[in-house]
């Protein structure tokens, strides 16, 4: 099993950062608590504790955190915005 601590920052859709803990769950869950204490007056982030058997099960499950390519949902918003206003006009 490996477990994996994630910090991300909702606004900028970006891994802060992400620790690994293989066969440690114990070790994992202290750094998720230490961690949510040092973020926790920053609302636009969040502090996760993901648990599966192999990093792609992750990936596959949880995909915002692994992939470089995802945008943040501000930006989404921003860009429907501009597209409903190109159709407009």
């Amino acid at each position: 099993m490996i477990d994996v601590v994630v910090v991300y920052d909702r606004p900028s859709a970006t891994v802060v950062e992400r620790m690994d803990f293989v066969e440690n769950s114990t070790a994992a869950f202290e750094k998720r608590l230490e961690l949510e204490r040092a973020y926790r007056n920053q609302g636009a982030v969040e502090v996760v504790l993901l648990n599966a058997s192999s990093i792609d099960d992750l990936k596959v499950s949880h995909s915002r955190y692994f992939d470089p390519n995802a945008i943040s949902a501000a930006r989404v918003k921003r860009l429907s915005e501009e597209l409903s206003r190109k159709i407009a006009s």
